[in-house]
């Protein structure tokens, strides 16, 4: 229900963003080609598969998590994926003249980053430990994507920070589940 809660709260913008971008960069073409291929509305299998391995991957993870830190994660992930998409809009060039994220990279400065860290920093700090480690984690996965994707990209999308999001979200739970034993 929390995985289908979060998708309906977002109108699943974010989720649509994780399979434009799975069909863009899975498939071999162009730069160019990728940012066509993003505008597309129509979904390719790369874009469902994407998709369907995100929710199963976020069920299994949730599923795995005790009660106590199963909620500390549920409200620290949606806010370190929302966060992550300022992170890699400041730090990555944008790719279009025009689009959807085209408002949030004109917005993006140092000083917004550091704004909108604030409050993921004290949810990492209030959830313990695994807070703290699964906000480290999602720092360094959400850099590791961004560049990942400028290798294929001329620059990062709105679609592109929707995937961020749904990764961040799904690493962010991952690692609850596969951190547990250490710092539970």
């Amino acid at each position: 229900m929390i995985v289908v809660l979060l998708l309906t709260i977002s109108g699943a913008l974010h989720a649509d963003g994780l399979m434009d971008t799975c069909d863009a960069v899975f498939g071999h073409a162009s730069p160019e080609r990728r940012l066509e291929i993003m505008r597309d509305p129509r979904t390719g299998a790369f874009g469902v598969a994407g998709l369907v391995s995100v929710v199963a991957l976020k069920i299994a993870a949730l599923a795995s998590l005790s009660s106590p830190t199963r909620l500390g994660l549920v409200v620290l992930a949606p806010c370190l994926g929302r966060w992550s998409i300022v992170l890699v809009t400041t730090l990555f060039p944008y790719g279009r003249p025009t689009g959807l994220g085209a408002p949030l990279k004109a917005a993006a400065s140092p000083r917004a980053l550091a704004l909108a860290s604030v409050v993921p920093v004290l949810a990492c700090l209030v959830v313990g430990p695994l807070g703290v480690a699964a906000g480290v984690v999602a720092l360094a996965v959400a850099i590791g994507m961004g560049r990942w994707l400028m290798t294929l990209l001329p620059g990062l999308t709105g679609d592109c920070y929707g995937a961020t999001c749904e990764v961040i979200e799904t690493v962010v739970w991952l690692s609850g589940a596969l951190l547990l034993p250490r710092f539970g």
